[in-house]
């Protein structure tokens, strides 16, 4: 805006410029989080009013949070014309906002958890102990093997291995594994081999006294956190709520 407009349309005026030279920086937060995900606004309803200051509010939706909201803006006289001076209500707004894209950022991310469990139709593992000799512990060597329960093929898959406690649940020891295809993916029911190992020389001591005490049985675990199909779509969490709301074309 390069000059103070009248109160029935300033929201108008923001909105479809998307800036405002006159806005100071709390104000200009608002266009940003009103840009491009609020509908257009009701009417402009004026709160209060006195001869040189008023307060006045409207209302906004975002569908994709089916959450609405009421910003309110006080103006101050210039003339004839009013202009921006502060934005009331905007720590509770964006706290509000911030809250229902966290919530939802969850949600979201706990059916992609949930829909990369269900890829693993099997597992199965072995386990042994290498390289001990007189000046070594050796390697705990875990060799895994997965069984692709979805209905397409897998050209990639991430996770971790961990060993854990039985009784207690207790994780002693975690690595990543990588498997990415070579010239044959992983059909549906096909399977898909990792390997990991654990050095018993000291970088895993929770691990060694566990082994060595015996106090409960282990067992080794996993976490699927991505996977790629033959078609090259990406199974994996969303980082943020932005990822979330954009198309995958967008990305």
């Amino acid at each position: 805006l390069n000059a103070p407009v009248a109160i029935e349309n300033l929201t108008a005026q923001w909105l479809k410029t998307g800036k405002s030279d006159m806005a100071p920086p709390l104000a200009q937060l608002l266009l940003d989080a009103l840009n491009g995900v609020a509908e257009q606004p009701s009417q402009v309803s004026l709160v209060s009013q006195t001869p040189d200051e008023a307060v006045i509010t409207t209302r906004f939706y975002r569908a994709d949070l089916d959450l609405a909201f009421q910003p309110q803006w006080q103006l101050q006289r210039q003339g004839e014309h009013w202009a921006i001076a502060r934005w009331l209500n905007a720590t509770e707004l964006l706290t509000a906002l911030g809250a229902a894209e966290e919530q939802a950022l969850k949600a979201a991310n706990q059916q992609v958890q949930a829909d990369l469990a269900a890829l693993i139709k099997d597992f199965s593992y072995q386990e042994s102990i290498a390289g001990v000799h007189r000046f070594s512990l050796g390697q705990l060597r875990i060799q895994a093997q997965f069984v692709n329960g979805s209905n397409q093929s897998l050209q990639a898959l991430e996770g971790e291995l961990f060993v854990y406690g039985v009784n207690t649940q207790q994780v002693y020891a975690s690595k990543p594994f990588h498997w990415q295809a070579g010239e044959r993916q992983a059909p549906p029911g096909g399977s898909i081999k990792a390997e990991v190992f654990f050095s018993l020389d000291g970088a895993w001591p929770a691990l060694v006294a566990a082994i060595e005490k015996s106090r409960e049985p282990l067992e080794i675990g996993y976490r699927i956190s991505q996977a790629t199909f033959r078609t090259g779509e990406v199974l994996a969490p969303y980082q943020n709520y932005d990822e979330l709301r954009l198309p995958a074309d967008a990305l």
